[in-house]
């Protein structure tokens, strides 16, 4: 029986209409570069590796790396059958064949595919992400993302980034929390590298930056971005939530006994999305520098149009009505060096090891156990990192870099401790018959505005002071420790955790 592939129709976000031959962005440069790979070259590899990895008889025969009967074009593909097929519900016998049926729905597997079309979203700072949108012939849409590398900071970024993705997404608490992985290819057009991975899809999730204060609002505001170019405005306190939850899904991913952690990230690179969960506020048509992609992918000669419009409609949710998920994984490793170690570390690693050795004068801390002490030193500077970075975004995600208002640290804080008390606590500690959250809040408020300071200044002293975001933070950092310490004193026993963990 002959193997139907469906066919495929490609779009830009933000541009109407099917890119065709005939379309002016045909032969348009995917990035500013003019070495860069063309906007049909895109679409054309997407296809092939869309065909190869969905939907051609061999799709999916070999449990490896494919390198045989596979078209010139994708001489690598890695189909991680073993870890699709539990994470579908899939009973089928694990040498099954791996295609589109695997990465949709159980009830709607049998269902013949009517088309699919692949949707060029936007420009990341590593990637250009597409949605891959399959239509059944009984009328569902199923999407998936596709994410391309073409730069070398992209490429060298996009295997380990998909295995890091497959590994922690085994981790049954955390699955779904970040996307599921599926594939991942690379190949090279005009001597260009390319490199696609297949994964899951967020529907209803939007990327969302700080906006403000500006003349229209004397505040700073959240913008979360639509596909079709348009943004929802939501005011403060409404959006502070985002950032709890945020700061509870990187604390759920950080190891209390091996100091693993996930860094980098940067809410400026979009690497959180948010679903609002409820009613949402205002709707922007955006400026001009702030257009769609199909704008500004436009020819020299069409001026895109400058207006705003805004919808009042009724207020937001004030609770916390979003859910978030956090979308890449840049690296997962130790925040320190083990001492079996041979290799000298990273710099990154070797400062956090001096600074782990020099937090101590502060500390009149009664146990005498070097492990718990080895536990609280690396659970404090997570902590007090990620109570700064998390604050730290860039104005509509490209602008000047912004600083989070200080009232949402509550948030910060908060997001944190629910993670904590849902951890186990180490072996060493469970003679204390205390919950990791009470343990680490008596350990964290030894510390006063002064050594916060110091570790703070100590953590980020490591960057790059060519690099505007580290002059931004050098800037800030002694008010972050001022609120910051405020704010850990005031933690007492009607904190929302204590009850829960004694």
């Amino acid at each position: 029986m002959a193997h139907f592939v469906p066919v495929f129709t490609w779009y830009i976000a933000g541009v109407s209409g099917e890119i065709t031959r005939a379309s002016p962005l045909w032969s348009a440069s995917l990035c500013k570069k003019n070495s860069s790979l063309l906007i049909h070259e895109f679409f054309e590899a997407a296809e092939s590796f869309l065909t190869t990895v969905l939907f051609h008889p061999w799709a999916g025969e070999h449990p490896s790396r494919v390198t045989t009967e596979l078209p010139p074009a994708l001489p690598q593909t890695f189909l991680d059958r073993d870890f699709l097929e539990p994470l579908f519900n899939n009973n089928d016998p694990l040498d099954r064949k791996f295609s589109w049926r695997d990465v949709i729905p159980l009830k709607n597997r049998f269902t013949p595919v009517s088309r699919t079309s692949i949707f060029l979203e936007k420009h990341g700072a590593f990637y250009h992400p597409a949605r891959v949108e399959i239509i059944l012939e009984d009328s569902s849409v199923h999407n998936l993302v596709l994410n391309c590398a073409v730069s070398p900071h992209g490429l060298a970024l996009i295997e380990k980034e998909y295995l890091l993705l497959r590994e922690l997404g085994r981790k049954k608490h955390l699955t779904r929390l970040i996307p599921r992985v599926f594939a991942t290819a690379s190949f090279h057009c005009r001597g260009m590298e390319t490199a696609f991975f297949l994964g899951e899809w967020f529907d209803g999730y939007k990327e969302f930056h700080l906006s403000g204060p500006n003349p229209s609002h004397p505040y700073q505001t959240l913008h979360m971005w639509n596909s079709d170019g348009t943004m929802e405005i939501y005011d403060p306190p409404e959006f502070y939530p985002i950032y709890e939850r945020a700061s509870e899904i990187l604390t759920d991913f950080y190891n209390i006994e091996t100091f693993e952690q996930i860094f980098p990230w940067h809410h400026a690179a979009g690497d959180f999305i948010v679903k609002p969960l409820r009613c949402h506020g205002k709707l922007l048509q955006p400026p001009g520098e702030h257009l769609p992609l199909g704008e500004q992918l436009q020819p020299s000669g069409k001026e895109p149009q400058h207006y705003q419009k805004v919808i009042q409609e009724e207020p937001a949710y004030m609770g916390n009505g979003f859910d978030v998920k956090l979308i890449t994984v840049r690296g997962y490793d130790s925040m320190f060096i083990s001492c079996d170690d041979d290799d000298a570390g990273t710099p990154d690693q070797n400062r956090e090891e001096h600074l782990h050795n020099d937090i101590n004068d502060d500390i009149n801390d009664d146990t005498n156990n070097d492990i718990n002490d080895d536990i609280n030193k690396a659970l404090l500077i997570f902590f007090l990192n990620l109570s700064l970075r998390m604050r730290i975004d860039r104005i509509d995600g490209t602008g000047d870099y912004t600083l989070l208002h200080h009232d949402a640290l509550d948030f910060i804080i908060k997001g944190f401790f629910i993670s904590l008390d849902k951890k186990d606590s180490p072996a060493s500690m469970k003679l204390e018959k205390r919950g990791m959250g009470s343990l680490f809040l008596s350990y964290l408020q030894q510390f006063h505005r002064q050594s916060i300071l110091m570790i703070l200044d100590m953590i980020t002293d490591g960057g790059n002071p060519h690099n505007p975001e580290f002059s931004f933070i050098k800037q800030h950092i002694e008010s972050h420790a001022e609120v910051l310490s405020q704010k850990i004193r005031s933690l007492g026993k009607n904190c929302f955790f204590i009850d829960n963990a004694v």
